[in-house]
Parts: C-alpha cells; sequence; structure tokens
C-alpha cells in the first residue's frame, strides 16, 4: 500500500505499538470538560428561557 492511503493509515493506528494514542486520563479530562460545559450551557439556557417567558422576571 502506498503511505498516503487512508486504510494503511486506519491499520497503523490500530497495530499495538503503532502512532502513540491519546492517554487514558487525556481522554477522560477531555470528557469531563466536555460534559461540565453542556451541563452550565443547559443551566444557562434554561435560565434565559425561564426569564425570556417569565416577561424579564423570575421570581415574582
Amino acid at each position: 500500500m502506498h503511505a498516503s492511503d487512508p486504510l494503511s493509515t486506519i491499520k497503523e493506528f490500530l497495530q499495538p505499538g503503532g502512532r502513540p494514542h491519546m492517554p487514558f486520563w487525556t481522554g477522560l479530562a477531555s470528557m469531563g470538560q466536555f460534559s461540565l460545559e453542556a451541563a452550565a450551557l443547559g443551566l444557562l439556557t434554561a435560565l434565559s428561557w425561564t426569564w425570556a417567558i417569565s416577561g424579564g422576571k423570575y421570581a415574582d
């Protein structure tokens, strides 16, 4: 296979001892950061919708 062949690149990644993979803890931290960001955005979206629906008030 030629070096620029996508299948050879994929096979190289799948081989043990091939190209280095992302460390487990790096991947875990990345997923945790994504989850935290998604939770914060969800909370801010819920608060802004509540504020908009209530006519600019959170509580009476």
